[in-house]
This record gives C-alpha cells, structure tokens and sequence, in this order.
C-alpha cells in the first residue's frame, strides 16, 4: 500500500463542527500534497443519535470550504459502502473470527449491572465480570434467550507502544485498558471495530484525527494485531479551546460551520483561520490560500497542546479576504445580506458596498451598516443625540437653505455647499463635518459622508435635515 489515502469519518448527528472541519481539513491537505486521496466515510452505527439530513448537511459544508472528496457516499470509489450501516455484515464476520480467536467474548451484564458498578467504582471500566464465564454458562444463558454484547478481550498485563506523527512515541500499559464493547446488542458495531474494519478494508495509509481518540487506540491497534493487519500511521490533533481554555463547545458560543458561513465568514478565512489552529507554518505568514496550504502543511509541525478559537482573530482574518475581493466579487457576495424589497438600484447599491468593504469584517454586518439607506430616519444612538448643540443646528439650517436653491445634485456640489456653510457659519473642521453628517446620516461616525449623500440624493437629505432640525430645534 504505497499510495496515501486519509479519511473524515464523522458521525451523522448534526451539522459539522469547526473542529470537524479543521480534522477533514487536515486530513486533505496531507492527501492532496501527497498526490494521495481524501475519503469520506459516515460512521452511523449509533442509530440513536442519527439526525435526519446531516449527512446532506455534513457534504454540503465541505463542498463549501473548498474541500473535494474523492471517495464516500454519492461520490463512488472502489472501497464501498462508505456509509457504515450499510456495511454491518462485515462486522459480524469479523467478530466471529474474535470470539473463534479467544480475543473477544460475550457479555450478558444488564444496563442496571454496569451503572451499579459504574456507581461503585467512578474511575473504574467494566469488571469483567462476563469474561471468565464457562461454555456452559455461555450455552445456557444464550438459550435462555438473554441479550448480550460482545467485548474485546484486552491482556491483564504488559503494554503496548505507538508512534504518533504529532506526539511520538506513547505507552498505554494493558492495565488502563478497558475491555471495549465491540458489538452492541442490536447488532450495530462500535466506533472502535468498526473504524479498524472500514480502515483496513478501505486501504487508510495514515489516520489524523482528534486526541479524544488517542486512549483509545491502544484497542485499535490489538484489533490489528488480532487479525493479523498492518495498522496506519496515527495523528492525534489537539483539541480547540475556548478563551478559559475549556473544550470549545455551543454552551460557550457557536461551534458549527454552519454558524460561521451564515455570519458573513467567507470560507478561505475560515479554511486559513482552522489551518494555523495548530499547525505552524515556522514563518510569520498568516494568509494562505488552499494552493498555499497544499505546498507548505507538514504534520510534522502541528502542536501537541490545544489551540484557543479567537474569534477576533478570524474576524481580522476574515476582513484581511473581504478587502481583498473585486469590488464585483464583494458585491456578489453582500447583496445576499442586503434587505430586500428596497427600492435601491444596482447602481446604487454598488455604491453603498463600496463605503463598506473596506469597513467590515463580516458580511452579516451589512445590514447594520446600511441602515442609513433601508431606513427612512436612520436611529440615532445616544452618543449622536447628545451632540445636537447650537452650532450643529446653525449648521443644518444653512445647509438646508443652501440645497433647496439647486437645481442639480451629486456629492461635488453637496461638498460645494458645505464649503459656502463654512464661510456664512465660520463653523469648520471637525465640527462643521459632524454637524452634517447627524443630519443626513443620524451619526457622528461612518464612510464618507459626500458620497452618502448622493446616494441618498437632495430630497432625502433635505427631508432628514428637515427632521433634525424639528426634532431638536426646541432643546437649544
């Protein structure tokens, strides 16, 4: 087995999570720049868990990130099922050859059993209490018709050894091994003999994912042993972490793909954000596309500690690929966050994206930003209230007098007037842009105010100026 193939095997029990995302992620660059193959396998023998369109959901998101599947469920390949329900015969067979072997047994221990002994001692795994039993207890008790699952058999003593590509070597003494549930009373597999199985049939060269799983391949890899495989390369990744450093989950905030795109997070950011949790790239690069990613990844260089999900750090990220994009490509992406059913042409809008790009750093604050054109009277917050004086009055007056008297209007000629309201006033600067822009725009900051204007054009202007001037005439 020369060529290189690695696998996202997720679990179909909602949508995909970032640190899903980053493993897949991982898993493709180390295919792609070993001119190898990315495998998606679902892992959906907890049946419990299954949620209705999540592998839909799961293909989606990857498709979405940029990453290409070159094997799994709807895509082909000479290695299937992809799907592990469909694959469940196989597991069967190879339990059988376990329990001929002496490597596995039966275990009749009901759910009230385990929790008493799981009661009795916390940090303890399951007993054995089922693994010494003769073949006539066996006998007599599959007659009786008792339900049962099948163990692996770990040995009492010794250890075994792994090399990790991330963490190097790792001893796992026999005596922290628990003896792992295989198969499970209705028949379905467990994660761990099921992904030993998919793996070897389905010719994984190197398995990279989570450190969750690390305490357990101690269990995969007697599984090889038993059936006389050679078992992959392991890579464990760490975990991403919150900002306390505990596990990053949605009881602290959002975790899924899904949250992220639908917030504005364009994918390269998000791709280029996941690849440097973790892995570094031994320079101070930042920004790197998928092409980038491809040439220079080394699980060699992916730390061994957790990684925390700055969130302000992808928004900066974030803003680094909108600035970047063609204002078409910007256009093209933030008219789906524009409000709809407005009377804005294409032309207008265009304008009103171009104050902005520069501006944000996700797209879902479009609709926030552009709210001094979707709305008649755009809300003023207390800041802005609180700085309607006497000049700024003087100044909207003026201004007012001066724009009812054109007969044209664009922002050449508002900024014309502005400059005659400086000379009647002798308000200037800083004070004389403010006062303008609370009466056109409800706000003491934002984009340039001369091309708000235009865009607003002289008889919005006008009536908003009109309003300020109503509004706060009788508190100077």
């Amino acid at each position: 087995m020369n060529e290189i193939r690695t696998r996202f095997a997720p679990s179909p029990t909602g949508y995909l999570h970032v640190g899903g995302l980053r493993t897949a992620l991982y898993n493709y660059l180390y295919a792609r720049q070993n001119n190898g193959k990315f495998i998606l396998r679902i892992e959906d023998t907890d049946q419990n868990r299954k949620v209705d369109k999540a592998v839909e959901n799961l293909i989606e998101s990857l498709r979405w990130a940029g990453l290409e599947i070159d094997e799994g469920p709807g895509f082909g390949g000479a290695f299937g099922p992809y799907i592990q329900s469909e694959r469940t015969e196989l597991y069967r067979q190879h339990v059988t050859k376990l329990l001929e072997k002496g490597d596995a047994y039966r275990c009749f221990c009901t759910p009230e059993r385990l929790a008493k002994v799981k009661e009795q001692n916390p940090n303890s795994g399951y007993d054995r209490h089922c693994r010494y039993l003769s073949d006539q207890e066996i006998k007599d008790k599959m007659d009786a018709g008792e339900a049962f699952v099948i163990r692996q058999k770990i040995p009492e003593n010794g250890e075994i050894k792994l090399y990790d590509i991330v963490r190097g070597e790792v001893v796992f003494p026999f005596s922290e091994v628990d003896d792992q549930v295989l198969l499970k009373s209705d028949g379905f597999p467990t994660y761990h003999l099921a992904n030993v199985i998919d793996d070897h049939y389905m010719q994984i060269s190197h398995v990279i994912r989570g450190e969750e799983w690390l305490m357990s391949t101690p269990k995969h890899l007697l599984l090889y042993e038993s059936f006389a495989w050679k078992a992959p390369k392991f890579a464990h990744l760490s975990l991403l972490l919150n900002s306390d450093k505990s596990k990053l989950s949605k009881r602290q905030g959002d975790v899924s793909v899904e949250d992220y795109r639908s917030k504005g997070y364009l994918k390269e950011a998000l791709v280029n954000f996941l690849a440097l949790l973790g892995w570094n790239p031994g320079t101070n690069e930042e920004i790197f596309s998928m092409d980038q990613l491809m040439k220079k990844f080394s699980l060699k260089k992916v730390s061994k500690s957790g990684s925390i999900f700055d969130t302000k750090k992808l928004d900066w990220m974030n803003g680094q690929y909108i600035r970047a994009l063609s204002p078409e490509e910007f256009y093209a992406l933030a008219i789906e966050y524009f409000p709809k059913e407005t009377p804005w042409s294409e032309t207008d809008r265009m304008k009103m994206f171009s104050l902005y790009q520069q501006r944000i750093s996700r797209l879902d604050e479009i609709p926030e930003k552009v709210a001094i054109f979707t709305h008649e009277f755009p809300p003023m917050d207390n800041d802005t209230v609180r700085a309607i004086d006497v000049n700024v009055l003087t100044v909207l007056k003026v201004l007012r007098d001066l724009l009812v008297k054109e007969a044209d209007f664009d922002q050449k000629i508002f900024v014309e007037k502005i400059q005659e309201v400086q000379k009647i006033t002798g308000i200037k600067g800083k004070e004389l842009w403010t006062a303008v822009r609370i009466g056109v725009a409800g706000q003491i900051h934002g984009a340039e105010i001369n091309i708000i204007a235009e865009i607003l054009g002289q008889q919005a202007c006008l009536k908003r100026i009109e309003k300020v001037l109503h509004d706060f005439a009788g508190n100077n």
